[in-house]
C-alpha cells in the first residue's frame, strides 16, 4: 500500500543522518502510542507532526495538512548497533522547509522525551506534552 505522502512531489530530497539518541527516543515514543500519532507544534503555530512507523511528516494545517517536510526511507536494517546514526531521506515540500528542519526535529525529540518522563512518573495523561520552549499535543 502506498503511503499518503507519496501523492505530493517534494521540491528537494536530501540524504539525512539522524543521531542515534534522537531516532531511538522517537521510536520508543511511537511504541507507546496509537499510530499515526498527531502532535501540534505550538511555537510553529500552524504546524502539526504526523508520526508513523515509516514516515515522520511536518504538515501545515493552514494549507489543508499539506506537507512541509518529511523524514522517510529510514535505513535501519543497515545499522550495526543502537548507538549508530540512522540514514534517511529528508523531503522538502516548501521553499522554506530547510529553515525549519533542525528546529522541528529538535522540538519533536524534546517533546517526546519530556512526555516519556511525565508518563513514567504518572503525572501526565498520555495526550499531554508540555515544554518551556515547545508544546506538542495529541488532538482530542
Amino acid at each position: 500500500m502506498t503511503h499518503w505522502i507519496e501523492k505530493y512531489t517534494p521540491l528537494r530530497v536530501l540524504p539525512k543522518r539522524i543521531q542515534a539518541a534522537d531516532y531511538n527516543r522517537i521510536r520508543l515514543g511511537l511504541l507507546h502510542e496509537r499510530l499515526p500519532w498527531h502532535l501540534r507544534l505550538e511555537d510553529f503555530r500552524t504546524m502539526r507532526i504526523i508520526l508513523d512507523e515509516h514516515v515522520w511528516v511536518c504538515a501545515d494545517e493552514m494549507q489543508n495538512g499539506r506537507p512541509v517536510l518529511a523524514w522517510t526511507a529510514f535505513r535501519t536494517l543497515e545499522r550495526e548497533a543502537l548507538n549508530t546514526p540512522v540514514e534517511c531521506e529528508l523531503r522538502l515540500y516548501h521553499i522554506h522547509a530547510g529553515l525549519l528542519m533542525g528546529s522541528v526535529l529538535e522540538a519533536l525529540v524534546e517533546g517526546i522525551e519530556e512526555h516519556g518522563k511525565k508518563d513514567r512518573q504518572g503525572r501526565a495523561p498520555v495526550s499531554e506534552l508540555k515544554l518551556t520552549r515547545v508544546n506538542l499535543q495529541k488532538p482530542h
